[in-house]
């Protein structure tokens, strides 16, 4: 098959070859799992659940917000938290996320099954 032919296709399925796509990091929210792991610091894993005002209780600082944060924003923050506090001198803090909940999305319609919808984690933004 000629290749000129192909091309038209290949642009609409494809895209502009001139665009690229933009990942925004998936920012935490309400109902969120997540697990804190402070390097060398066994004692202070935890895993919880990002509350719904986006709080969460950490040991040492309590309770601290990182609700609509990034997963490197909430390292940043705990780690900042750790060591304002005097707790660790150089505080390693890594989050992963289990479980998300704050992306899901339900609806009202006439149906005999209601649902409960999960959004993608990663979000991508076409830029204009």
């Amino acid at each position: 098959m000629n290749s000129h032919r192909l091309r038209p296709i290949l642009l609409l399925v494809l895209g502009s070859p001139m665009r690229k796509i933009k990942q925004v990091e998936y920012q935490l929210g309400a109902g969120d799992m997540i697990r804190i792991i402070v390097l060398y610091n066994a004692d202070l894993t935890l895993e919880t659940r990002v509350s719904e005002n986006g709080r969460i209780t950490f040991p040492l600082i309590g309770t601290i917000k990182i609700g609509g944060l990034t997963l490197s924003g909430a390292e940043q923050t705990i780690a900042k938290a750790l060591q304002a506090g005097g707790f660790i001198q150089q505080p390693q803090v890594n989050i992963l996320l289990l479980q998300n909940r704050s992306n899901q999305v339900s609806g009202l319609a006439r149906s005999p099954a209601p649902a409960v919808f999960h959004s993608r984690p990663s979000t991508y933004v076409f830029p204009k």
